[in-house]
C-alpha cells in the first residue's frame, strides 16, 4: 500500500474555511475517521454489545458481555489511554492499555500491551492467543490462559498520541460548525431532505427537528460528500431515522456534527449515518449505529456497526506542518505488520 503525506489542513472547496485532517504516517492510521469505529474523547463504559470495528477511548474503557472489532480484526482492537476492564466477551485484535488491564472470562485473539498491570480478578478464566507484556505485573493466574510470551516490567509506549485525535476531533468539529450553509434541509411532514451536488455541502438543522425527523433523504452523486451541523443548547435526542442515499452518495459521505451547545446526547433506536459529538456526554441505550460514533464520554448498549466517514475525496492540501497523531513504534511494534485500514 503506498502512503501520501497529507497536511494537517485542507481548503475546503473555494472558501477559506480549514478542515484539520491527521498526517499521514509509514503505517495504516492516516485518518482516525477511517480507522476507528468508536472512539470516545474520555471513557467507555458498556456492560454488554458488539463494536464491529475497532474502538478507543483517552481515559478508562470498560466492556463487557462484548464482541469487538469482528469485522477488522487486524492488529489493534483497542486503544485506551487509561485503565482496560475486559469481561466476558471475544476481543479481535490487540488490546493496548495506559493503565491496569483486568481480565475476566474475556477472549482476546491477540495480544495485550498495558503501561499498568494486567491480572484476573478472583481467579477469572480467560484466553488471550497473544503475548501479555506489562509495565508492571503480570498475575494471569489459572484457570486463565496465555499461550504467547507473559513479560512484566516492560518498556511500555502508547502507539497513539490520545490527547492529539482529542485535538483532531475537536478541531473538525468546529471547522464544520463554523462553515458557511449551502442551502436548507426541506422539511414536509418530518420527511427531511436535502440535494448535494459534487465537493463538500454543508446543511444546519435543530436537534429537535432531526430527533422528529422519521427520514432523511441525502440525493447526491458519488463525488459528494454532506456536513449536517446539529444546531441547539444543552442535551439532544436521537431515535429512529430513516437514511435514504441516492444518485450514488452512500453512507460514507455523511457526516453528522453535534457541535459545542451540545452538552450530551441520548441515542435509541436505529441510525444508518456517521455522527461526531466530541463534547456530549453520550448514552446509547439501545438500537443500532452503522458508522462512526465518536463522542464525549460514551455510556450503554447500543451496537455499533462497522461505518467510516471518508472525507479526504474532494479535499484540496494546503501546505503545512503536518500534526503527528501516532507514534510509529507501536503501529511497528507487538499488534503486528499486518495492520491496515478499513474502508466500509
Amino acid at each position: 500500500m503506498k502512503f501520501v503525506k497529507i497536511s494537517s489542513f485542507l481548503l475546503v472547496g473555494s472558501t477559506l474555511t480549514l478542515l484539520p485532517v491527521a498526517a499521514a504516517l509509514a503505517g495504516p492510521m492516516d485518518d482516525p475517521f477511517g480507522y476507528f469505529n468508536v472512539y470516545s474523547l474520555n471513557s467507555i463504559n458498556y456492560p454488554s454489545s458488539d463494536f464491529q470495528g475497532k474502538a478507543g477511548a483517552k481515559g478508562d474503557v470498560s466492556l463487557g458481555g462484548f464482541s469487538l472489532a469482528l469485522l477488522d480484526p487486524d492488529g489493534y482492537s483497542l486503544h485506551a489511554g487509561g485503565k482496560v476492564t475486559l469481561g466476558s466477551g471475544t476481543y479481535h485484535g490487540t488490546i493496548e492499555a495506559g493503565g491496569n488491564t483486568s481480565l475476566a472470562n474475556a477472549t482476546i485473539y491477540g495480544s495485550v500491551i498495558s503501561g499498568g498491570n494486567v491480572f484476573n480478578p478472583a481467579d477469572a478464566g480467560g484466553t488471550v492467543f497473544g503475548d501479555v507484556h506489562a509495565a508492571g505485573n503480570v498475575n494471569l493466574t489459572q484457570p486463565y490462559t496465555v499461550y504467547g510470551q507473559k513479560t512484566g516490567g516492560a518498556a511500555y509506549t502508547p502507539s497513539v498520541d490520545h490527547q492529539a485525535l482529542v485535538d483532531y476531533f475537536i478541531g473538525f468539529s468546529d471547522s464544520m460548525a463554523g462553515m458557511a450553509s449551502s442551502g436548507a434541509i426541506t422539511n414536509s411532514f418530518n420527511a427531511l431532505s436535502v440535494t448535494a451536488t459534487a465537493g463538500i455541502n454543508v446543511f444546519n438543522i435543530n436537534a429537535s427537528a432531526l430527533k422528529n425527523a422519521y427520514q432523511f433523504t441525502v440525493n447526491g452523486p458519488k463525488d459528494a460528500v454532506v456536513y449536517v451541523n446539529i444546531l441547539g443548547n444543552g442535551p439532544a435526542d436521537l431515535d429512529y431515522t430513516n437514511w435514504l442515499y441516492q444518485g450514488g452518495i452512500t453512507t460514507g459521505d455523511v457526516l453528522l456534527n453535534y457541535g459545542r451547545q451540545i452538552s450530551a446526547l441520548s441515542l435509541s433506536s436505529s441510525n444508518n449515518v456517521n455522527i461526531l459529538a466530541p463534547f456530549a456526554t453520550t448514552e446509547f441505550s439501545s438500537g443500532l449505529v452503522t458508522g462512526n460514533l465518536i463522542v464525549g464520554d460514551l455510556s450503554g448498549s447500543g451496537q455499533v456497526n462497522l461505518g467510516h466517514f471518508d472525507h479526504g475525496r474532494t479535499t484540496e492540501p494546503v501546505p503545512e506542518p503536518a500534526t503527528i497523531l501516532l507514534l510509529g513504534t507501536g503501529i511497528a511494534g507487538l499488534a503486528g505488520s499486518g495492520l491496515r485500514r478499513k474502508r466500509n
